[in-house]
């Protein structure tokens, strides 16, 4: 029998019990007509799991009673869009319209469990969607209500305040401390009358242990940045701030009848945001930006943006006294409507690093600003600004599409004002401009292109020197102020005439060479490895292009380690004081002054000495010199043989020869020819299916180098699932994986499970799911023994080897089946982990390789840690 808390299956005469979720499996997996979900009296496995009571080892449901239905179930509220729930971003929103949510009711109606099945959506993060959901959807006994209830406040201004909470990921559990204590009116010097900051700064401050207001203030700044989200300026504000009023409080107190003072206590309402966004010190730069605080009220003409809180008050002004030169947050109409906006943060050591967290979940993660997967809309942009606690700041990507020209005029603002060279630019172009973040700057903005063969505009404005101009039409992000220069325009203009005079004075001309960055590659860093030689030029761009800097040797020496993965250098070509001037990104090279990003050609050619100026690009012999190095130091370049004749492919390691098409379709439907030139009304099911399914179960056996054989196979194996019946239930791309999988183990040729799912966009848990369908309930078990698809560990070691690009290699293949064979493994592992924490351990013994754990990590779809806690058993093997 079970625990007590087990459940028995409700259907007659099932004798089976166990814990609600393995009741629902039991369930599912019956096929009988006492099991079915209509015939228990449930709609689905949803409304059998929310009528009864998880187990302990599970969260919690509330039952289907009047507790959970909807208070307001009219057609706006049932409507609520998946983006508007608090704390879900555009990821996770698209990553449940994906799973089928629709919108914020489905939210509201799941489970917790049911919720965090979805890719993307964390246990935390599904408590807080599922809490904001439901007080959105007007459920009647929430999370929400009761807060409401036990401090006797309104349940609007409750919600208010946790959905700020609930947008920086702080489930209700977390929560319900710092809200009762927010609107307690009995509470006295609690760290959360510190009102004029956000409640989310409030319940950090809680967390850490500072429960009252003269714990802030007595505490340091570092012992206060300890906190999450707190840094220094916030922390030094906080503790001015705790000061002020704990030498006024007592007076606060005998007049806290004060309707003002009330009305700013009484949720966390937009006044109090706007309020800790300019008080937190919302940027590390010292043009004091208060995007942060801004909203997006925009005037037709002009594309204003203002602040909730503008202020003409100098006190805000950086030194230098840039105020009579700017009006506040001004951004052209031209830019807002172009979705090329995103974020960027600044480092200690002065860099400015992009950021996309609705594209990456992760507001400190670093992004690439040219990839248009990472931009978002202005009003997009301003939202995650104002609601991250990151100090992060709006930016917008330079492209050669959008007709924008970017004129950077460096260290032109003297003692309050423009210099006379830089306002005679700045009327010249007689276009938008904006005070630039170091506050001695300006940036110009105008309609209008370089010529295409200028690679670079840069030049003095005085006889010194020390004034600079740089113009750009690509490839570049720029930080944006909104902080307008008074008296320019505040649209774009076309500068067409003023870019041919500058072009002609400043302009570097490039000759043959193609400009290396405008546009995507071909080919792809896998396909071009397996290129030795090619006529075709874009091949070698392509490859040149794509070498990221784990890939080469440089001579250039590291300095730094940084805390979000990236690295500086002190450059070999120039002599650098802080021995950080150039940095070292995933896949990109930036020379910091002047925040130019280099390839690695560039990186190679400055360091050999073939170029000399960071702006320039290696032409003509200085090209292939160039790409000569570049080859030394280990990057894969294919040599250009240019001649009628195509160029030599290298064959793949397995041999793979280029797979037919119309084969996999005929395998598909059932070993009958699709025919073609036929109209689709004249196709039954299995035909059209085929012609649906064929392309991508290509694409996928490509993606994951399969060769024609596993694939002919898999399209087998589907088709004889799909005569079985397992098909059905979910999407056909699953029971394509299952078929991909099993047909790799037949063949000695198994390819991970969670690479197949990557490649086909489908969860691992339902394609393995389909996995045993296909073995039980067709022929595939009367010709294999389930203990022939437990894939042993060498068997991914080809595999492996080619993620790693070391397929011809096989001195280390045998190396890394002499360590497997070698060391006791228990079979609880994931194989893949032992496959790659081997290869760690003969990479890294040998002088020939040189490798680190995140780099094995990323090749098997791994983490580092992984690595790190299985590498010490084949370190230890005789042959180590």
């Amino acid at each position: 029998m079970g625990g007590d808390n087990d459940l028995l299956c409700p259907a007659s005469g099932c004798s089976f019990d166990g814990t609600i979720s393995q009741v629902i499996h039991h369930i599912s997996g019956k096929e009988d007509t006492d099991h079915t979900w209509e015939t228990l009296g449930y709609r689905n496995s949803w409304h059998f799991r929310k009528s009864h009571k998880e187990s302990p080892n599970s969260t919690p449901q509330e039952p289907d009673s009047n507790g959970t239905r909807p208070r307001d179930t009219d057609s706006q509220t049932s409507d609520t869009l998946l983006d508007d729930i608090p704390g879900i971003g555009e990821t996770r929103a698209e990553a449940l319209r994906t799973a089928g949510y629709d919108g914020a009711a489905d939210v509201a109606a799941a489970s917790a469990c049911q919720l965090r099945q979805t890719p993307k959506i964390s246990e935390t993060v599904a408590r807080c969607i599922q809490a904001t959901a439901r007080e959105q959807c007007g459920w009647e006994d929430t999370f929400i209500s009761e807060i409401a209830e036990s401090v006797d406040a309104d349940r609007t201004e409750v919600a208010d305040a946790y959905a700020d909470l609930a947008a920086a990921l702080v489930p209700p559990e977390s929560a319900e401390k710092t809200l009762e204590l927010h609107f307690r009116a009995d509470v006295d010097r609690s760290v959360v009358q510190l009102d004029e900051y956000a409640i989310r700064y409030r319940h950090y401050l809680l967390q850490a242990g500072f429960d009252r207001i003269g714990d802030v203030a007595q505490a340091s700044v570092d012992e206060l940045t300890e906190a999450r989200y707190i840094g220094d300026e916030l922390a030094q504000s906080l503790k001015e701030t705790a000061q002020e009023k704990l030498d006024r409080l007592p007076e606060t107190r005998e007049s806290s009848s004060d309707p003002a003072a009330d009305s700013t206590r009484g949720g966390s309402g937009q006044p109090t945001t706007n309020r800790a966004s300019v008080a937190s010190g919302s940027t590390e730069t010292d043009n004091g930006d208060e995007t942060a605080g801004i909203v997006g009220d925009q005037d037709g003409e002009s594309g204003r943006i203002t602040r909730a809180d503008e202020t003409s008050d100098d006190s805000d002004l950086p030194d230098g006294g840039k105020g009579n030169l700017l009006e506040s947050k001004r951004f052209p109409q031209e830019m807002v409507d172009r979705d090329q906006w995103l974020l960027w943060k600044q480092t200690d050591d002065g860099r400015k690093i992009p950021r996309a967290p609705w594209e990456t979940g992760d507001a400190l993660r670093y992004v690439d600003a040219m990839n248009p997967m990472n931009w978002t809309s202005f009003q997009e942009a301003v939202r995650w600004q104002s609601k991250l606690p990151h100090d992060l700041h709006l930016a917008y990507a330079i492209t050669r599409d959008d007709d924008v020209v970017f004129l950077d005029l460096d260290d032109v603002v003297v003692n309050g004002d423009l210099s006379r060279a830089a306002r005679d630019l700045v009327d010249e172009a007689d276009s938008y401009a904006a005070i630039s973040t170091s506050g001695t700057g300006v940036h110009v903005f105008a309609s209008g292109r370089l010529s295409e063969d200028v690679k670079s505009l840069t030049g003095s404005l005085d006889e010194t020197g020390d004034q600079t101009l740089e113009v750009y039409d690509r490839n570049r992000f720029v930080a944006m102020t909104g902080d307008h220069l008074e008296g320019s325009p505040t649209q774009l203009t076309n500068a067409e005439s003023l870019l041919t005079r500058l072009e002609d004075e400043f302009a570097s001309i490039s000759s043959e060479t193609p400009d290396r960055a405008t546009g995507g590659p071909e080919r792809g860093r896998e396909e071009l490895r397996e290129l030795e030689t090619t006529n075709d030029i874009q091949d070698v761009f392509d490859a040149i292009n794509q070498v990221r800097p784990s890939d080469i040797k440089m001579r250039s020496t590291q300095t730094r380690e940084h805390g979000d993965g990236t690295y500086s250098y002190d450059p070999s070509w120039v002599h650098s004081e802080s021995g950080t001037r150039l940095g070292v990104l995933d896949d990109i090279w930036i020379y910091r002054k002047g925040m130019i990003a280099l390839n690695a050609l560039q990186v190679v050619a400055l360091e050999e000495g073939i170029i000399l100026d960071e702006q320039e690009y290696p032409q003509g012999e200085a090209f292939w010199e160039a790409v000569e190095a570049l080859r030394d130091r280990g990057a894969h370049i294919p040599k250009f043989e240019p001649h009628d004749e195509p160029a030599v492919k290298s064959e793949p390691a397995d041999g793979t020869d280029e797979i037919d098409e119309s084969e996999i379709a005929k395998r598909i439907n059932y070993g009958d020819t699709v025919r073609t030139y036929v109209h689709p009304r004249d196709r039954d099911y299995q035909e059209q299916l085929a012609l649906e399914l064929t392309p991508i179960l290509v694409e996928a056996a490509t993606s994951l180098h399969l060769t024609p054989t596993v694939t002919y196979r898999a399209a087998e194996l589907y088709a004889k699932g799909h005569a079985a019946g397992v098909v059905p239930g979910a999407a056909h791309e699953c029971s394509l994986g299952a078929a991909i999988r099993i047909a790799s183990i037949e063949t000695g040729t198994p390819r991970p499970l969670a690479d197949i799912a990557e490649v086909l966009d489908e969860r691992p848990k339902s394609i393995r799911q389909k996995f045993h369908r296909l073995i039980q309930e067709t022929t595939v078990s009367d010709t294999l023994d389930a203990s022939d698809l437990v894939v042993d560990p060498p068997e991914y070691v080809p595999y492996l080897a080619r993620q790693l690009g070391r397929e011809d290699d096989a001195k280390l293949r045998e190396q890394v089946r002499e360590l497997l064979d070698e060391t006791p493994l228990d079979g609880g592992s994931n194989p893949m982990s032992e496959v790659a924490a081997a290869f760690y351990v003969a990479m890294t013994e040998s002088p020939d390789h040189s490798v680190t754990q995140d780099q094995i990590a990323d090749a098997a779809g791994l983490t580092a840690v992984t690595i790190r806690n299985n590498y010490r058993k084949f370190a230890e093997a005789p042959s180590s």
